[in-house]
């Protein structure tokens, strides 16, 4: 009988160097990376910026927000890999605009000037074909993210209203809502993108000085005046502001109309409701998920809902 010392035993423990299978490849689209520049804005307004970078808790909320706000599962990895991308548009954007033969399209979103002019640049920018292109529509949000920190400090100069964790529940409720998400829009830049690891944070150093050296300078003669660059950075924030305190109106019209007090206004004008149920009912307000759909509901609905809802042993 064969010794079971010599007999190869299988183990039941997997292997800790078996791979890790690689993380699919990000499809970026114009919305999806118009959605990472304005959680990016977010971040920045929160002062979660660092070294024009952002560190590892940023990183972490922006994965959730991002996931939240698409369905899609990317890893920071993924989102740093974008995050890089976006540097390097800023890069060729801000190149662009310093010289005097280009000029910024707010209405368009796009950057001018002659064929010649782009013909000539792009023979020793090749990178600046798809500016030429496709324009930037997130250019904005790359001046704020990117931009000099001065031009940032304004935003907080304002009479701004926002609060950034009750408009951040306001867009992911829109989702919710049904408002719908063009997954298929056309992309700007797009490519494959692999989930090769980054950079940390930690190690970063100012990489705004690094990007501009990206793309060698032209000879042309530069602007002395960057007027042009600052004040698109300036309506930026204007713009921005504007829309956040829209989104701070609608947030609180939302509150006030699934209020107590409303529900309790509205419940009063109900007839056939006997005091169980209308104590129960009282109770059963004190859940906003509750007094949404109690709200929400047709006003011949209302009863037959909160009869169902408010069941008890001691209710006939």
């Amino acid at each position: 009988m064969a010794s079971l010392t010599n007999q190869p035993r299988r183990s039941n423990r997997v292997s800790l160097h078996q791979p890790i299978p690689d993380q699919p490849r990000a499809k970026w689209t114009l919305y999806l990376t118009k959605t990472l520049a304005d959680f990016m804005v977010e971040q920045v307004y929160r002062g979660n910026r660092q070294n024009n970078s952002f560190g590892k808790k940023a990183w972490e909320c922006m994965c959730i927000d991002f996931q939240r706000k698409t369905g899609l599962f990317w890893d920071k990895e993924q989102l740093k890999n974008r995050f890089g991308v976006m540097r390097k548009q800023y890069a060729t954007l801000k190149s662009l605009l310093d010289l005097n033969d280009f000029s910024w399209d707010e209405q368009l979103s796009m950057v001018k000037a002659k064929d010649e002019v782009w013909d000539e640049y792009i023979k020793a920018h090749p990178d600046a074909e798809a500016i030429r292109t496709n324009g930037c529509p997130y250019y904005k949000q790359l001046c704020i993210i990117f931009g000099e920190s001065k031009y940032n400090d304004n935003y907080d100069q304002l009479n701004h209203p926002m609060n950034i964790d009750e408009n951040a529940k306001f867009l992911e409720g829109a989702t919710t809502a049904g408002m719908p998400i063009d997954f298929g829009a056309a992309s700007i830049f797009a490519q494959d993108e692999s989930s090769s690891s980054a950079e940390e944070d930690e190690n970063i150093p100012n990489e705004q000085n690094k990007c501009e050296t990206v793309l060698p300078r032209t000879a042309g003669p530069r602007k002395r005046n960057r007027v042009g660059t600052e004040d698109i950075m300036v309506r930026a924030i204007l713009d921005i502001a504007a829309a956040s305190k829209l989104r701070t109106v609608a947030v609180a019209q939302g509150i006030e109309r699934f209020s107590i007090s409303n529900c309790i206004e509205a419940f009063n004008q109900m007839q056939g409701v006997d005091d169980h149920l209308y104590f129960a009912a009282l109770d059963l307000f004190d859940k906003p998920n509750a007094r949404e759909t109690f709200m929400s509901l047709k006003a011949e609905k209302r009863l037959i809902w909160l009869k169902g809802k408010c069941k008890a042993p001691f209710i006939a």
